[in-house]
């Protein structure tokens, strides 16, 4: 019974045990006794070993073949009864997680067992079916460390010829978690290796799923110009036509081409377009531009106009998805930085905010628009309130960049008054020097649209709001800390 019961670690569920003494009786006739000699403790509904040294030597004073095959009975054991239907939902105190499922807990000990004891192909497979469901499972709680350990141990159970054999899907849908939770936990480099093990293996259109991984894990990496010709092949290869040394002429065409695709709707049919599926290839082509277009932003590479184009022409043909609204409003944005049409810019933010109330969607279209198209129309409080607002919203979601981004904006419409624009759109960098002095959340300085726009020739309209000089002072940063209080 100690054998057992140290198979399960430190402690073990009071209710599982019950469940196995279904199954197996005799786990939990001798529970009494082993209390009484103070050997285990109860504490709740856990049963619990007096000290971890006797676990542990209870445990590896078994022989490894022993300990492999006890695993291998117990995990089998825990798969038949997670197929019971009283079982499916339940969670218990034990496994690698605080609270495991059933189908968690037969893992666990398969796991342990490891792939060397089940000769059988068809029980290989079986095993990494499980550990499919248990990595979903922890996925969709954002238990993303768990997930990931379990869609890396179902891959072990699979050999290299399964991506080509019948058990493909499963091969893939494993992998495409594995890079999913890779990613969640910020582990990049992981993400990108089993997301390139998906693309190496299969069809573009059926790996098109993991593409937004691989570049948001390259941009993650700070690997920019490769997400950037990584995101442009993608697009030409699923259809989309974009220059690949982008003009002032060619930007320029694009712009004109969307503008005039704009014109035909107004805001309130753009709002009523359906919402794409989030399962659905065309969101997932989105997504790949929403990726493809952080990278963009963050080199000021002249593409970034270009992938909003694309965004936006993509919207108004099959849909609408969160990334429209990012498309949507640096279309605005750079309808005022290459166009000069300021109403048009406006129109674009209207759009932005009917498709974001409608769908519920929050994203970094907000800051896009409180940076770049609203300081021409709003009272400078009231954009003050506005980049507040999105500042706490950016922080709750971990977006601490825009969060600092839509906070600088705050100060300098609370300090200056807004009367000269330059102090929001042309300054970030010294602004973030300044941060860095006075807060954790600091991340790269974004860079100016200007220099975006240098390699293809393109020039701001002449607007005298524009000029001056943009750094804050200290003098300056100790008057915001009074008005932020007095606010």
């Amino acid at each position: 019974v100690l054998q057992v019961l140290s198979a399960f670690g430190t402690q073990i569920d009071t209710q599982l045990l019950q469940i196995l003494e279904n199954y197996q009786p005799g786990i939990t006739s001798s529970l009494d006794s082993l209390l009484d000699k103070g050997i285990l403790d109860q504490a709740g509904p856990l049963i619990i070993f007096a000290h971890d040294l006797i676990q542990k030597e209870i445990y590896e004073s078994m022989p490894l073949a022993k300990r492999q095959l006890l695993h291998l009975d117990m995990g089998q054991l825990l798969g038949k009864i997670y197929q019971d239907a009283p079982t499916k939902g339940r969670t218990f105190s034990a496994g690698i997680s605080m609270t495991s499922s059933t189908i968690s807990l037969a893992c666990d000990h398969i796991d342990s067992a490891g792939p060397q004891c089940a000769r059988d192909k068809r029980k290989k497979h079986r095993y990494a079916q499980w550990n499919l469901i248990a990595g979903e499972e922890h996925f969709c709680h954002s238990n993303f460390c768990a997930a990931l350990y379990y869609f890396d141990q179902g891959v072990v159970f699979l050999d290299e010829g399964d991506f080509w054999s019948k058990k493909k899907k499963l091969c893939f849908a494993l992998h495409k978690g594995a890079a999913f939770a890779a990613y969640a936990l910020g582990e990049a480099e992981n993400a990108i290796q089993y997301a390139e093990r998906v693309i190496e293996n299969l069809s573009l259109k059926d790996s098109i799923l993991v593409w937004p991984v691989i570049l948001r894990s390259l941009s993650m990496l700070t690997k920019h110009e490769e997400c950037i010709s990584k995101g442009i092949d993608v697009l030409c290869r699923l259809g989309f036509h974009l220059p690949l040394s982008p003009t002032k002429e060619s930007i320029m065409d694009v712009m004109t081409k969307t503008d005039s695709m704009v014109s035909k709707f107004s805001v309130d049919q753009i709002g009523k377009l359906s919402q794409m599926d989030d399962n659905d290839s065309a969101h997932k082509i989105m997504e790949i531009m929403d990726a493809f277009y952080v990278s963009c932003a963050l080199v000021g590479s002249p593409f970034l106009p270009l992938a909003a184009c694309s965004s936006v022409k993509y919207t108004l043909e099959k849909g609408v998805s969160q990334e429209s609204t990012t498309g949507f409003a640096t279309f605005g944005q750079f309808k005022i930085y290459l166009q000069g049409d300021y109403s048009g810019a406006k129109k674009c933010a209207d759009i932005t905010r009917v498709l974001t109330e409608k769908h519920k969607l929050k994203n970094i279209s907000h800051v896009i628009m409180y940076i770049s198209i609203d300081p021409w129309s709003d009272p400078p409080h009231e954009l003050s309130r506005k980049y507040l607002k999105y500042h706490d919203d950016m922080m709750k979601m971990g977006e601490s960049n825009y969060a600092m981004i839509a906070l600088g904006n705050a100060w300098r419409c609370l300090i200056y008054g807004g009367e000269n624009l330059s102090l929001i759109n042309q300054s970030l960098r010294g602004l973030t020097k300044i941060f860095t002095k006075h807060s954790k959340y600091v991340s790269r300085p974004r860079p100016a649209r200007r220099q975006m726009l240098d390699s293809s020739n393109v020039t701001f309209p002449n607007r005298r709001a524009f000029s001056g000089r943009g750094v804050v002072s200290m003098k300056a940063f100790a008057i915001f800390i009074v008005l932020s209080c007095a606010f």
